[in-house]
């Protein structure tokens, strides 16, 4: 009679073991999941970019890229890697903080610029120039349809943690032929995301008769 109501005891004790065991690693593992959700590349509900830090080395090639999508006529670069990590239809936003997550910003950028809804607001600082941005846009975006580009190459001049500026060449499609043109774009940090840094683009673009000295990138 004792032993077998001690062998009862005993299998209790090693049932609330095994259960308190189970849900204390339950709880670990709930806990993990939310850590590591906190933490995964995106955009919060109050509008903060949750991204990666990258290396700041300059990449020396093409960048790999999950896929090429249009975006308001050019073709744009997406990678699970470098961003974006928040797309709301043609408006894209939060680059892995590194030189490549730059590069693709500034190939964004390019595309959107003038051509999408809300750029000026999500990717230009305060300021003057943002205000007239915005209301340039207001007015009337720019018809895709009228110039088709396509990304064929680019160049840095210079990256830090803080800033970026990098020349892209496109080619486009004129009516006497195709020419490839170089543009500008510089980039600054801004807290959590890559922005656009008007102080620092250059003119409105050069034409350009070789990609000597610009790594090929095609869209």
């Amino acid at each position: 009679m004792s032993d077998n109501g001690s062998g009862a005891g005993e299998n209790r004790e090693s049932s609330e073991r095994s259960e308190t065991s189970e849900n204390g690693q339950s709880g670990e593992d709930d806990a993990a999941e939310e850590s590591s959700g906190e933490h995964s590349p995106g955009r919060t509900a109050d509008g903060e970019c949750i991204v990666g830090e990258g290396s700041s080395e300059i990449p020396s090639g093409p960048p790999e890229v999950d896929e090429w999508t249009m975006v308001a006529g050019t073709a744009a670069p997406v990678s699970e890697r470098y961003g974006p990590y928040a797309q709301d239809g043609d408006l894209w936003t939060c680059y892995e903080h590194s030189a490549n997550g730059a590069l693709f910003a500034s190939a964004y950028f390019l595309s959107a610029s003038g051509r999408v809804e809300g750029v000026s607001g999500e990717w230009l600082p305060e300021g003057d120039f943002r205000d007239e941005a915005i209301a340039s846009e207001e007015e009337g975006l720019q018809d895709s349809e009228e110039l088709t580009v396509t990304l064929i190459g680019y160049r840095f001049q210079t990256y830090t943690e803080e800033s970026a500026i990098i020349d892209l060449v496109v080619e486009g499609a004129l009516p006497e032929g195709t020419a490839n043109v170089s543009i500008r774009v510089a980039l600054k940090w801004d807290r959590d995301r890559w922005v656009a840094d008007p102080e620092n683009f250059g003119e409105q673009g050069h034409a350009v008769e070789s990609l000597d000295g610009y790594s090929p990138w095609r869209g």
